[in-house]
């Protein structure tokens, strides 16, 4: 089952269809409302426990999130 429980974000974005699934979480399509402008959505998983690897997987993500701002390629998706 998803761990999406809304089809919007406020009213910026709409979820238009489910993309993957991995192991903290799944990835979304979604299109801001704004512009038009198509996005991959991912969105994590909520730990159960507050345990080291909580603090291990906000690491990985800032860390994915700091990778992808520095890409600029029209193959790649961007981070905003």
């Amino acid at each position: 089952s998803s761990i999406l429980k809304d089809t919007s974000f406020g009213r910026d974005y709409r979820v238009e269809e489910f993309l993957s699934k991995g192991s903290y979480g799944e990835v979304y399509k979604v299109r801001r409302t704004l512009d038009d402008r198509v996005f991959a959505l991912k969105v994590f998983r909520k730990s159960k426990s507050s345990t080291p690897k909580e603090s291990s997987s906000q690491k990985m993500f800032r860390q994915e999130a700091d990778i992808l701002r520095g890409i600029k390629s029209t193959y790649i998706v961007g981070f905003e």
